[in-house]
């Protein structure tokens, strides 16, 4: 699937409001199932190896049978992703980067410039 732009406010900690753009892609059923199944796989691949460890594996085992459970369920539960993303700090009108991430509004982040929390949210910056 394409990915998709989406406008965004960058409010600083201060009050100061930047403006931005993420690269959001949705993810369709069949993609999050297998990542989610290859994911799954991997951490029950590390739960098997957990038994050979004398002792712990009466404690490893279990955890990472519901670690396992967990990891599939929230990489399924997820149908977009932001990719990237840049705006302006509304504090010091320095270029903010976002990194990939799972998509959700409004999030927080960091300016790079001068390290002040950086919320990010959906157009809309009057609330």
């Amino acid at each position: 699937m394409a990915a998709e732009e989406v406008k965004v406010c960058l409010a600083s900690s201060d009050g100061r409001v930047g403006s931005g753009v993420l690269c959001v892609k949705t993810l369709g059923f069949m993609r999050r199932l297998l990542v989610a199944l290859v994911w799954g796989v991997a951490v029950l691949l590390l739960t098997a190896l957990s038994v050979f460890i004398p002792i712990l594996h009466f404690v490893l085992v279990p955890l990472g049978l519901i670690t396992t459970l967990l990891v599939a369920l929230r990489i399924f539960a997820t149908p977009k992703i932001i990719l990237s993303g840049e705006g302006i700090c509304g504090a010091c009108s320095g270029k903010i980067h976002i990194r990939k991430r799972r998509f959700g509004l409004p999030f927080d982040d960091v300016c790079e410039n001068c390290h002040r929390a950086v919320t990010i949210k959906s157009e809309k910056c009057g609330s």
